[in-house]
């Protein structure tokens, strides 16, 4: 898989299991509320074991869990603001 795919292409481009797709629910509900949780913490909010979120993460062709958090972090952040989110248009 193509690591330039966004989050929304990967899932878009695989079949998902149940538990798969309760993982794709729980980001949808909550958002970027996971980025700063360990793959315990997660796992234990959206009802999934570790292992089911690791993976969920390589199916999708992440690396693992840490990766997924980058990416995931890295999209959801304004593009103006991806390399250096102290500077504004102004600077």
């Amino acid at each position: 898989m193509q690591n330039d795919l966004s989050y929304e292409e990967r899932t878009a481009q695989v079949k998902l299991t149940q538990r798969e797709k309760k993982i794709v629910g729980f980001i949808h509900e909550h958002g970027d509320s996971f980025l700063s949780d360990t793959i315990t913490e997660f796992s234990e909010k959206a009802g999934v074991s570790d292992a089911t979120m690791v993976r969920f993460c390589k199916h999708l062709g992440y690396k693992g869990y840490q990766d997924f958090k980058m990416r995931m972090a890295r999209e959801m952040l304004p593009r103006d603001k991806q390399y250096n989110p102290e500077l504004t248009q102004a600077d």
